[in-house]
């Protein structure tokens, strides 16, 4: 009976020590984010997913997952916002092909109809619809309290991005620990030798704003040999489209040439207008999906973008993540720009990513002060300008 007693215990032991399945996603105790995950991809995704989660976990803290099964963006948001509620979640992570919401507005001239992630992360806002088609137009006062990063692509582009996120946790940076800043022609009247708080985070920060050499030849030289951690870049564009600017003549740069450049850079603020517009094929998500390192990119789904990012880069350069460096900027300098110009600001991919500095920040080197009034008034001359120039 002893033996019998005994068996019995080891065979309990055995099976409770056993591992679950790969395809058992990971429930936390205290979720810290939320993972909402295209339904129809949770299974293909799972292994690489519960590495994730794996890696961010801190304590009895780390993310939960949702397989989304739901119909629009009302219901998602409802959703995100019960666990801001009851959780205090930091932020949310969107993979695969979930409900988008649509503003439009009239600006620069012309009216525009465009992604925005922003909705789900302003709990308690009002977004309105006053001609009743479908898209928000109007809204209450609102206050960005956790991000919202996002990834589309195929199952495989998915799997490979987050081994891509996992050796960055895991191994460091495979780019040379330094900035690079491309200011084409428009631009360099205001932005030449200006490191726009990239100095923050790097001693290093090369710089392209050269009327002569900014050139699509340039960029693609730079960004195919070593290249760099983080650029920030201020090239005209359109969502599938660059546009280098060299002697009154476009040099344009098409998706498909940037996916076979596979530039070298891990992180991108993209002043590009319309760049990082989802819901098409776009330059944001080629960045980060379809080349070897890129891992995450803050840009616009509309015209405009963060054309002030120092509070960004400060947040960045304080260890904080790409998605908190986003709320941070947001309810700091961002609270100074107009809608036409943040509304469509969006975060493409892992919003826990860090970008360590390499030094110890200077407090001489910190500047708070919004941005001039006369740049502003540059950088919309310079939009309508371009706007003309398209028509």
């Amino acid at each position: 009976m002893k033996n019998y007693f005994l068996l019995t215990a080891l065979v309990l032991l055995v099976f409770s020590c056993k591992k679950s399945d790969h395809n058992d996603l990971v429930t936390p105790k205290y979720p810290n984010m939320l993972i909402v995950v295209e339904s129809s991809i949770t299974n293909a995704i799972t292994s690489k997913l519960n590495t994730y989660i794996s890696d961010i976990a801190s304590g009895d803290s780390s993310a939960k997952v949702i397989s989304w099964t739901g119909t629009n963006a009302k219901q998602l948001k409802d959703t995100i916002e019960k666990y801001y509620t009851n959780y205090h979640i930091k932020g949310v992570f969107l993979i695969g092909n979930l409900p988008v919401a649509m503003y439009e507005m009239d600006d620069w001239g012309d009216h525009e109809e465009f992604p925005f992630d922003i909705y789900y992360a302003s709990p308690g806002t009002d977004w309105t619809d006053a001609d009743q088609d479908g898209i928000f137009d109007g809204h209450t006062s609102y206050h960005v309290s956790y991000f919202t990063g996002r990834i589309t692509g195929t199952t495989t582009e998915i799997n490979n991005y987050l081994d891509k996120a996992h050796k960055y946790r895991t191994q460091g940076s495979s780019q040379p620990k330094r900035g690079y800043m491309f200011v084409d022609d428009d631009w360099y009247s205001y932005y030449y030798n200006n490191k726009w708080g990239l100095d923050y985070i790097y001693s290093n920060v090369n710089m392209s704003y050269d009327t002569n050499t900014t050139t699509k030849s340039e960029y693609q030289t730079y960004l195919s040999g070593s290249g760099a951690e983080y650029v920030n870049q201020l090239v005209h564009a359109a969502y599938n489209m660059l546009y280098f600017t060299h002697h009154g003549a476009y040099q344009t740069m098409s998706l498909s040439e940037l996916i076979s450049l596979n530039p070298k850079a891990c992180f991108y603020n993209m002043f590009n207008c319309s760049g990082c517009r989802y819901t098409e094929d776009n330059l944001g998500m080629s960045y980060v999906m379809k080349t070897d390192k890129g891992l995450a990119v803050m840009g616009s789904t509309k015209t405009g973008g963060n054309y002030y990012p120092q509070s960004f880069n400060l947040a960045l350069a304080q260890n904080k993540t790409w998605g908190q460096a986003f709320v941070t900027w947001w309810n700091d300098g961002g609270t100074s720009l107009e809608d036409k110009w943040k509304l469509g600001l969006v975060i493409l991919g892992d919003p826990m990513l860090r970008v360590p500095a390499d030094h110890p920040i200077k407090s001489s080197q910190i500047v708070k002060t919004p941005p001039d009034p006369e740049l502003v008034k540059y950088l919309e001359e310079i939009i309508l300008k371009e706007k003309g120039n398209r028509k």
